[in-house]
C-alpha cells in the first residue's frame, strides 16, 4: 500500500512541468523571441475531442481541432484574464505572411472560468493550407490589470493580427500560462467541405 502511494506521487512530480520548461519549449519552437519576447511562466492545460492533451508541440488533424477544447489553468481567484490562441506561421510558416492568424480569443474571465468572459473571436479552427510545413498553433492567458471594455476591441481583426501589440497596447500581463500545438493540413477536411 504504501509503495503504490509512493509511485503515484512520483509518477505525478515526472509529469509536471516546471516554468524553466515551459520557456525552454517555446524556445526551442522558435515562439520565444520570436513571436513573443517572453515565454508564459506555466503551462496552460489544453485538451481537444475529451481526450487529447495538447503538450508544447503535439501533433494534432484537422478533426481533432474541429471544436473549440477545454483549457483551464491554475488561476488566482482574484484575478481576470485574457485568452489568445493564434497562429503565427500564417499562410505559409517559410514566409511568415501575411502574418499571425487570430483563432479565439475571450476576455476580462474571472478566475478561469470561461463563461464569465466575453468572447471577442469566437473559436476559428485551424486550417493550415495544403503544401504547408505544419503550423505552430499557441494559445496564452495574460492577466489583466482590469476590465477590458468591449468597445476597445471593434476594431480587432484575425488577418494581420499581432500578440505583442495587442497585449502591449491593453496593458495584459505575461503571458503567464501557455501552451501549443502542431497542425499540417490533411485530407480529413475536404470531409466537411
Amino acid at each position: 500500500m504504501y509503495f503504490s502511494g509512493y509511485l503515484f506521487v512520483v509518477l505525478i512530480s515526472i509529469m509536471e512541468v516546471k516554468p524553466n520548461d515551459v520557456s525552454s519549449r517555446f524556445k526551442k519552437a522558435g515562439l520565444v523571441p520570436k513571436v513573443i519576447p517572453n515565454a508564459p511562466e506555466m503551462k496552460l492545460c489544453v485538451i481537444y475531442n475529451q481526450n487529447k492533451e495538447v503538450n508544447f508541440g503535439t501533433k494534432l488533424t484537422f478533426l481533432d481541432t474541429l471544436l473549440q477544447p477545454i483549457v483551464s489553468w491554475d488561476a488566482d481567484p482574484d484575478c481576470i484574464y485574457t485568452l489568445i490562441m493564434f497562429d503565427p506561421d500564417a499562410l505559409f510558416p517559410q514566409f511568415s505572411l501575411p502574418g499571425q492568424l487570430l483563432h479565439w480569443m475571450v476576455a476580462n474571465i474571472k478566475c478561469n472560468d470561461l463563461d464569465t468572459g466575453d468572447v471577442i473571436a469566437i473559436y476559428e479552427s485551424p486550417t493550415p493550407p495544403p503544401l504547408s510545413s505544419p503550423h505552430r498553433y499557441v494559445l496564452l492567458v495574460y492577466k489583466q490589470k482590469c476590465y477590458v471594455r468591449l468597445d476597445d476591441l471593434t476594431t480587432i481583426t484575425r488577418v494581420n493580427f499581432n500578440i505583442t501589440d495587442f497585449s502591449s497596447k491593453h496593458d495584459l500581463e505575461g503571458p503567464v500560462f501557455g501552451n501549443f500545438f502542431l497542425e499540417q493540413f490533411d485530407f480529413s477536411i475536404n470531409i466537411l467541405f
